[in-house]
């Protein structure tokens, strides 16, 4: 078993970091990841054991190493920044990018082929299983890996065609004017969507082209939850823009009802909030990013290079990406 998040979130709070030239995105997310509990915890102890892991792992264990072990003030996230482009192809230090983007990229480079399997393995407190599930061996997979399950039911035959696809968090859109809050996001998320006219599925049991009805559902839940709301959507003529509306999201959040009946991990499925990023701007090319992580606790707000304490109620009132 992965260790368990502690509700109070990470035990070691990290310093500030320096916005080096629109880099507040690089520093929003990196303070998310080293504040995620299970992360820091087997960061730190390969920084204080055996130095076994590889690539992008050993770039952020060295950072949260630095930035753990800094008392107060702010240092500049060099190994990171001269990594981004192995990290991720398409961002540049000097440009304002997408921290969601780079989320991805940072935790997807935490894989197998980076990270000694016996590392991990040593981390959970059990020997290797050579059958266990995908998830072994990649700290990615293990942390922030679940699973989401998709039925498409033919009107016609009932035929039920299942597919299950691998995640790393969950996108949700929030244009519904009914949607307010992450648990209406998640409801729309897994609520049965009928595929209408020009978006036919042909059935694979009796070939008819139907407008069948698709539900996606949570089959495996994730030891960390990742929840990306899709605040930058594009208009009819193609732009791109922000959409600033309000989205509350609570303290503690059960995935309990957004699952499929043969959902494993369902002791996963009940979630304590120890990190939020958000972005303050009109467009995905400008504004600025910064985040609140608890430490202990208790909440603080990382904003560059500015550390401060944060009360819950602004944590909650902030405009969550």
């Amino acid at each position: 078993e992965m260790p368990s998040v502690d509700a109070t979130g990470s035990s070691v709070a990290g310093c500030g970091l320096r916005n080096v030239g629109n880099t507040c995105w690089l520093n929003a997310t990196l303070q998310c990841l080293s504040h995620t509990p299970i992360l820091q915890k087997l960061l730190l102890a390969d920084a204080n054991g055996g130095r076994e892991l590889r690539g992008i792992a050993a770039v952020l264990r060295d950072h949260v190493s630095a930035a753990t072990s800094t008392a107060g003030g702010a240092i500049e996230p060099r190994s990171v920044i001269e990594s981004v482009r192995t990290i991720a192809k398409t961002l540049n230090i000097g440009r304002q990018e997408d921290a969601h983007e780079f989320l991805r990229a940072i935790v997807e480079g935490l894989d197998a082929r980076e990270v000694d399997r016996a590392t991990i393995s040593k981390s959970r407190g059990k020997e290797e299983d050579p059958k266990a599930p995908p998830n072994e061996g990649s700290v990615a997979k293990a942390i922030f890996g679940g699973q989401v399950k998709s039925e498409v039911t033919c009107p016609a035959c009932k035929n039920v065609s299942v597919t299950r696809d691998a995640i790393l968090d969950l996108s949700v859109g929030i244009t519904a004017s009914s949607c307010s809050s992450v648990e209406d996001a998640l409801k729309a998320f897994t609520s049965p969507e009928k595929l209408g006219k020009g978006n036919e599925y042909k059935c694979e049991k009796c070939k008819a082209s139907v407008q069948a009805t698709k539900r996606l559902l949570v089959s495996h839940a994730p030891n960390v939850l990742a929840v990306q709301l899709k605040r930058f959507d594009f208009t009819p003529s193609g732009t791109r823009v922000k959409l600033s509306k309000r989205v509350s999201f609570p303290e503690s959040l059960s995935l309990a009802r957004f699952l499929s009946s043969d959902a494993t991990s369902q002791s996963h499925a009940y979630y304590d909030l120890f990190a939020v990023l958000v972005h303050e701007g009109k467009s995905i090319n400008s504004g600025h990013y910064f985040s609140f992580c608890k430490v202990g606790g208790a909440w603080r707000r990382f904003d560059d290079s500015r550390v401060s304490v944060a009360q819950p109620s602004e944590v909650l009132g902030s405009g969550g990406y």
